[in-house]
């Protein structure tokens, strides 16, 4: 994930943009916008999304950010979880064959899961990994799915 905020990469940005969201300023640059061709669940009519870190969170740790850009409103946290070898194998096969590309490896995609907030029923916060529904992200072309796992 590149964000135009890290000083390591040797990187200039054709242009950059900065959003206020509900989570904070972010900035991206071009490298950091996605399409989802059939949106999200529940959100199908949102395609386009910058993929960045969440603002005042460390860019360490294993979170990221999913921003709409056509609704300021609409935006997510991101789990980059460590999966083990048979679960992402079963992520990139689906991938496989959404892109018609059996050549695909796992160094070509990124999985997320979304993390969904909630409160129980002490109005104490809750927070649950969408595992069954995970993004993947395609890096050289910039498209992006949510792949419903059976």
């Amino acid at each position: 994930m590149h964000t135009c905020c890290d000083d390591t990469l040797p990187f200039t940005p054709v242009s950059t943009g900065t959003l206020m969201t509900r989570l904070g300023t972010i900035l991206f640059t071009p490298d950091d916008i996605y399409t989802f061709n059939t949106g999200l669940t529940g959100f199908r009519e949102y395609n386009t999304f910058v993929r960045t870190f969440v603002p005042n969170i460390p860019s360490h740790l294993t979170y990221g950010m999913l921003q709409s850009l056509e609704n300021m409103d609409l935006s997510f946290i991101l789990f980059y979880p460590a999966l083990d070898e048979m679960q992402r194998e079963r992520i990139v096969t689906q991938v496989r064959i959404l892109v018609a590309d059996e050549a695909l490896s796992n160094d070509d995609i990124e999985i997320a899961f979304l993390v969904i907030v909630n409160k129980d029923d002490a109005s104490k916060p809750t927070t649950t990994l969408v595992k069954d529904a995970p993004l993947v992200f395609m890096k050289k072309t910039q498209m992006a799915w949510q792949i419903v796992l059976l």
